[in-house]
């Protein structure tokens, strides 16, 4: 993986809205980056990543996002509707609650 075309690419498709969601709780366990869990038996480090909802492919930008612990994030490229039943959750709706809050928080910080 080139570093720096990933950084550009990170900084386009995601920016400061990214990084606020991945110091967020997961929109659907609450757990935190460094929080410990079990899954599938074992247990793991929980990592929160900006997911796009719709997907980048799809269109997706930056106010699409919605934290997300990283095993959910996988499962929801798998069965996206599975994962939205199972947390009874739209999550192209959750984006535009997020993308709302981060556009007030953003609002506060104006001079």
């Amino acid at each position: 993986v080139n570093k720096v075309r990933a950084a550009k690419r990170e900084a386009r498709d995601y920016g400061a809205v990214g990084a606020w969601n991945r110091n967020l709780p997961c929109a659907l366990t609450g757990k935190r980056t460094g929080d410990w869990i079990t899954y599938e038996g074992r247990q793991i480090r929980v990592q929160v990543v900006a997911s796009h909802f719709p997907s980048r492919g799809a269109g997706g930008r930056s106010e699409h996002l919605v934290p997300l612990c990283w095993h959910l994030e996988m499962a929801s490229h798998q069965d996206k509707r599975r994962l939205e039943a199972e947390y009874g959750v739209q999550l192209a709706e959750l984006a535009k609650v997020y993308h709302a809050r981060w556009e007030r928080e953003q609002a506060r910080r104006a001079p």
